[in-house]
């Protein structure tokens, strides 16, 4: 049986083993423009996949279609025996090879909580699958959720899967080399690392500094404005006055 592999939008799916005959792609987002014969960095472009996933409701699909239609037109293609698993959308809705994904069956297995992003509805398909082909390892690329806000507030859920997948059903997953998505804070109640304390101590100079140049550009800003009135209103009289603006 081929090897799972994941791949998400971080810059490093690029680098996912499309050539191996002996894996299996998994990929989700709006990355898959085309089908193309081989990657090409700095593009938006998956060069082969087996099975994708668009778990967005109706609304956010058709947005995402419409702000891309390039996507749109990967969505309504007809792309032979690959599945895309949605949330409820198939042929109906204009997606022929759409099929539904198997939500509540997962929900029950893993816990509802737990399904924070597309990431985790893959890696639980991942974990059942591997389970059945009797694989021990999952290969992740494209995913970091590294940026502050939605993609860092996902990684906890992230990071439960791999670890429910290595304790329980004896899978490993095996982010990319570049991947960020292992990184974790330190545990409640221990004291950071030396390298954390290093960063944070370098924030607290700087966002200092940015205090300071903060105020300066408040007054500088107020000074600005003060001259500028000033040299309007004086103007403004000398032309009253004397018919003439003055130079500057």
């Amino acid at each position: 049986m081929k090897r799972i592999v994941l791949i998400g939008t971080a810059r490093h799916w690029i680098d996912a083993p499309f050539t191996d005959p002996d894996c299996e792609i998994w990929g989700t987002g709006t990355t898959a423009l085309e089908i193309w014969q081989k990657p090409i960095p700095g593009t938006d472009i998956v060069p082969r996949w087996d099975v994708w996933f668009d778990i967005h409701c109706a609304g956010e699909m058709a947005a995402n279609a419409i702000d891309n239609p390039h996507y749109a037109k990967f969505l309504s293609a007809d792309h032979g025996d690959k599945p895309i698993l949605t949330d409820n959308l198939g042929p109906d809705a204009g997606i022929p090879n759409g099929v539904p994904y198997p939500r509540e069956e997962m929900f029950d297995e893993f816990g509802e909580q737990f399904f924070r992003s597309s990431f985790d509805y893959m890696a639980a398909n991942a974990i059942k699958a591997a389970s059945l082909r009797k694989q021990k390892v999952v290969d992740v690329y494209g995913f970091d959720m590294a940026h502050e806000g939605e993609y860092a507030d996902q990684r906890p859920s992230a990071q439960h899967f791999m670890w429910i997948a290595e304790k329980v059903y004896g899978v490993t997953f095996n982010p990319c080399a570049d991947s960020k998505l292992m990184n974790h804070p330190q545990p409640y109640g221990t004291e950071p690392g030396p390298m954390q304390k290093d960063i944070h101590a370098r924030v607290s100079i700087l966002s200092e500094r940015l205090r300071e140049k903060r105020a300066l550009h408040a007054r500088t800003t107020q000074e600005i404005n003060y001259l500028e009135g000033s040299i309007y209103s004086l103007s403004e009289l000398c032309i009253a006055n004397y018919g003439v603006k003055p130079k500057q």
